[in-house]
């Protein structure tokens, strides 16, 4: 199969309270590409743009002191290099902090899987375990923690994974008593994992999380009758029907431009993902 690949990914904060949060985007974005966006911040309300989905189940959670919120899409190619999120009611404006990563190899059309838990006066949070609906599979696993120093200390000064999960980004918050995040990541083929707590630098409170990308070839098949390979091809519009059946949620139209390109008779559908018998 192969694991997805966290290509790019970046972090960026606002250091102001602001109802406006300016998110900036990884490089190097194609369409097809899936982009997974982590944004914390105090706010009771936080709304991304349209054409951002959720979780399943939703990566949203708020303890009352800080306010996480994950989405993802499919890139198109239209993207610019950030996206505005906005925060409201109790709480803001306020100061936030997010991280973005551009995954190459992943299923861009189906919905990641997520947990969170919050967490209460310590320093090893713990992301919770997660077993993902797909079962067995090649996936990339992507967890963290988000403190909030209520007590306006410095913010943790250090983290670190002590498991098997290795560290990609660290955050202070932009000022004392604000967010500070942890991103750590793992490929493994699994159909269950937990990621082990994580150590920080001082005693707070906040929220965990795990996050489980799904691989892009995903073949659901015990054997395969032939060889298959990823059939490329652009964004399109959901839905299809014709020669190719009613109307299905989450199936790519325009099946019949994509046989016609590859000069095949055929288009297979495996997993919500269209593949062409392999020469």
């Amino acid at each position: 199969m192969g694991f997805p690949v966290i290509a790019s990914e970046i972090g960026s904060a606002e250091l102001a309270n602001t109802a406006s949060h300016t998110v900036t985007m990884p490089a190097g974005l194609s369409p097809g590409d899936l982009i997974v966006v982590f944004f914390a911040g105090s706010a009771q309300t936080i709304t991304f743009p349209a054409g951002w989905s959720g979780f399943s189940p939703s990566l949203d959670l708020n303890d009352g002191a800080v306010h996480v919120v994950g989405k993802w899409r499919r890139a198109t190619g239209s993207e610019g290099a950030s996206i505005t999120v906005a925060t409201s009611g109790i709480a803001s404006p306020c100061l936030s902090i997010h991280w973005a990563a551009r995954i190459t190899g992943a299923n861009a059309f189906l919905t990641p899987e997520a947990a969170t838990a919050a967490f209460t006066g310590t320093t090893t949070p713990d992301p919770p375990a997660i077993a993902v609906s797909g079962g067995l599979r090649d996936y990339l696993f992507i967890a963290g923690a988000v403190y909030f120093d209520a007590a306006a200390n410095n913010p943790p000064i250090s983290w670190s994974s002590p498991g098997f999960f290795q560290d990609l980004f660290s955050s202070n918050g932009p000022q004392a008593g604000a967010e500070s995040l942890h991103i750590e990541w793992q490929v493994l083929t699994v159909g269950a994992v937990d990621p082990g707590v994580i150590k920080a630098a001082i005693v707070a409170s906040g929220i965990a999380f795990v996050m489980a990308i799904y691989p892009a070839r995903m073949t659901a098949l015990t054997s395969e009758p032939v060889r298959f390979a990823a059939a490329p091809f652009a964004a399109r519009a959901w839905g299809g029907s014709g020669p190719w059946g009613a109307t299905l949620p989450g199936v790519p139209s325009a099946f019949e431009e994509l046989a016609a390109a590859a000069a095949v008779d055929t288009v297979y559908l495996i997993d919500m993902q269209p593949y062409i018998a392999a020469a």
